[in-house]
């Protein structure tokens, strides 16, 4: 188990939004005889709030990145890189597979949300999930250039999985990062298990959103959740 200098032991797993703050808050104001850790499978964390403009070319991707390192350092926390694989609640320990468990006092998880693929079948290496966000701009470029040697003279068809804010914005800021990576035309088609496009927006809203989209060119299919994904087809 990892020795500790102070009395108590706070533990921040992932360094998300919150998370970040809370290193931060803790270079101004640190706690008394206490030590701070924080973990991350990444020395890198990334402001998804962020990802949007750096696929629309308006900042580059350094603008989106906090350097852990560095962050960690300044405020006097130790920085572990590594996977936590379990917690024991009782002995209060956060366990790894290839080193020494870690105790805590206080622990906040700030992993982000993680979205699910159960029940879908998937072959191949056509689907590129957005997380992690630190790779997803290097392997998102990877399979545009996969696919354009695979087929030399179709479009390039891109399929965004989901109607929520997130997902409308990824399809409205796609276009210039493939113009970019892309030699050839590109098509986009958002397909939503939900009837609606921003389900949870006000109807004015969407009306807006919808005549974008259909304005960009942009295919909607709704009510079709997926079940299969495979090279060419969802």
């Amino acid at each position: 188990m990892m020795e500790r200098s102070c009395s108590k032991h706070v533990v921040l797993l992932g360094i998300g939004h919150t998370n970040a703050h809370i290193v931060r808050k803790w270079g101004m104001e640190p706690l008394d005889d206490t030590d701070l850790t924080c973990i991350s499978d990444h020395p890198i964390a990334t402001y998804s709030g962020r990802l949007p403009a750096v696929l629309a070319g308006q900042i580059p991707a350094s603008e989106m990145e906090i350097d852990l390192v560095r962050l960690c350092s300044s405020v006097g926390a130790r920085l572990i890189i590594g996977q936590v694989t379990g917690i024991d609640h009782e002995a209060r320990q956060l366990l790894f597979a290839d080193r020494p468990s870690i105790a805590f006092d206080a622990l906040s998880i700030g992993i982000g949300s993680v979205p699910t693929i159960s029940g879908v079948t998937i072959s191949g290496d056509s689907l590129i999930k957005i997380k992690p966000m630190q790779t997803f701009l290097d392997r998102l470029a990877a399979q545009v250039r996969r696919a354009q040697e695979q087929s030399k003279s179709e479009p390039l068809r891109v399929v965004v999985v989901g109607s929520g804010v997130a997902g409308v914005e990824i399809t409205f800021c796609l276009p210039p990062f493939l113009a970019v990576h892309a030699d050839r035309p590109v098509t986009q088609q958002l397909v939503t298990r939900s009837d609606l496009v921003l389900p949870d927006a006000s109807a004015s809203m969407r009306a807006k959103v919808v005549a974008e989209i259909d304005r960009r060119g942009v295919t909607v299919k709704t009510g079709a959740g997926v079940t299969e994904v495979h090279p060419g087809t969802v």
